[in-house]
């Protein structure tokens, strides 16, 4: 039987991301050789089947010769010391787990914050060009043509978001211009 295996590798190409998708999709948590594991497309795991066995999902996830291990919440016989405890545990595994998965979070997390910061930015920073088309028009009689002719100069090479502090620059630079040669030619 052919294994459902791929070499496309997933953004969190690692023994215990695939591990944490598969706890996700199926509601077991497995361990296993590396390269079974990080060589499965774990975008396009195959569904559950209700009446299969887990030998028949292994063959079918996996492939022949391979050896999955499930981890199954257990009552210890009392009797066992604590190291033997660890031993059969399987900690090393989970604790690599939590690691890659709160890893993978913090790093989801900044994404967010920083995508939110330029969000902001960009709403204190801009306005849309909408918003001038709007202006332009309801102060067009009362504007000198220069100013028209300005702000339509920025609206052909706008984009959907004019970033105000270069429009305000342009237009301070101008203004400053204008009155400069109007006191030259004044004298």
């Amino acid at each position: 039987m052919l294994a459902f295996k791929s070499t496309r590798r997933s953004q969190m190409a690692s023994k215990e991301s695939v591990s944490y998708q598969i706890l996700k999709k199926y509601g077991f948590l497995v361990d296993g050789p590396k390269d079974a594991l990080v060589n499965l497309n774990i975008k396009e795991l195959p569904k559950k089947k209700s009446k299969e066995t887990f030998n028949q999902w292994k063959l079918r996830v996996f492939g022949d010769k391979v050896e999955i291990e499930v981890y199954q919440k257990t009552i210890p016989d009392p009797r066992p010391r604590i190291f033997t405890l660890t031993e059969f545990s399987g900690q090393e595994h989970l604790q690599s787990i939590f690691e890659k998965y709160g890893k993978f979070k913090d790093k989801k997390t900044e994404e967010r914050i920083k995508s939110k910061e330029e969000e902001v930015t960009k709403r204190y920073t801009s306005f849309s060009r909408e918003s001038l088309e709007m202006l332009l028009e309801e102060q067009k009689e009362n504007l000198q043509e220069p100013v028209v002719e300005f702000v339509n100069r920025y609206l052909q090479n706008a984009d959907e978001f004019i970033d105000a502090e270069e429009m305000l620059t342009d237009l301070i630079i101008q203004f400053n211009n204008t009155v400069t040669n109007f006191r030259k030619a004044k004298q």
